[in-house]
């Protein structure tokens, strides 16, 4: 017995060290999200001055222009694949028929690297920005996700993607805002329907005054399409509040917002659990520990 005593614990050891492995890779992946609202919240109605719960947020979501829906949190999560993988969600989302609901990142937290100003948007860095959208109803006024800087007023408003009747047509758009709340340039991401779309929005903040945001509407998970839906540029994207807008005869659903340095990490595809991680590598082990003692 004391012989075999060595083989023993050099399997032990390496178990160990794919024990470590996976648990390192793991957390690496979560490292590349830095923001995520699953709206996991209570289902009901009245979802106003709550505190936040979502990771990369901070103070209370906020609710205005209350009429004549109010803000709700349904059950359920909304829906995306790609035709091969499911988007992973959580177990509700949230919508409303005539408002706008706010809600802060947290600019001290893992976003502190990231500032341009007070604002997320440092020269030189890419981030990327993902959200499951559905407006269902009439396209007849303005309805959509949108990043803003500064304060909630809608002159605060820096890009949305959203349906509104002073587009070209009826399609989802991509559109940048001036100070003062007009369209400053759009792209047409091309198809409008009353269904469940995800959005990857990567933001190029540049060195020389020039931002990017690039859309890739409904696109493969886990690895970047290789050219997007739409492109942008404007002087400065930086934002530091979301807000989920709905000024029409419709109702707009968002779920699923995600903010990370990598696709992958907005975009991900389901992965196996921590635990069933580790207890594949401890059937591993105990497979090698046989192994060795038959082997005798």
């Amino acid at each position: 017995m004391l012989r075999t005593a060595p083989h023993y614990c050099s399997a032990i050891r390496n178990a160990a060290l794919s024990v470590a492995l996976l648990l390192a890779l793991t957390s690496s992946a979560h490292a590349q999200l830095l923001a995520y609202e699953p709206f996991n919240y209570s289902a009901g109605t009245g979802f106003n001055s709550i505190p936040t719960t979502a990771t990369g947020f901070t103070g209370s979501v906020r609710f205005e222009y209350e009429l004549p829906v109010i803000s709700t949190i349904g059950s359920g999560s909304l829906y995306y694949d790609d035709g091969v993988n499911a988007l992973p969600t959580s177990s509700n989302y949230y919508y409303n028929g005539h408002g706008a609901l706010f809600e802060n990142f947290d600019t001290t937290g893992a976003f502190a690297s990231y500032l341009r100003g007070s604002a997320i948007g440092a020269n030189g860095t890419t981030l990327y920005m993902s959200v499951l959208i559905k407006i269902v109803g009439p396209q007849n006024n303005f309805a959509g996700f949108a990043l803003s800087r500064g304060g909630d007023p809608d002159a605060n408003r820096v890009l949305s993607i959203d349906t509104w009747t002073g587009h070209t047509s009826s399609d989802y758009f991509v559109t940048k805002w001036s100070p003062t709340n007009i369209d400053a340039g759009d792209a047409d991401l091309g198809f409008v329907n009353q269904t469940s779309n995800l959005f990857v929005l990567r933001f190029d903040f540049g060195n020389s005054g020039t931002d990017t945001v690039s859309v890739y509407a409904n696109p493969q998970l886990g690895v970047q399409p290789g050219s997007p839906t739409a492109q942008l540029t404007g002087s400065d994207f930086s934002f530091d509040r979301m807000d989920i807008r709905d000024f029409g005869a419709f109702t707009i659903s968002a779920d699923e917002i995600r903010v990370g340095t990598t696709y992958a990490s907005v975009a991900p595809i389901p992965e196996p659990g921590e635990t069933t991680l580790l207890a594949g590598a401890a059937t591993l082990a105990l497979a090698a520990l046989r192994r060795r003692a038959l082997a005798r």
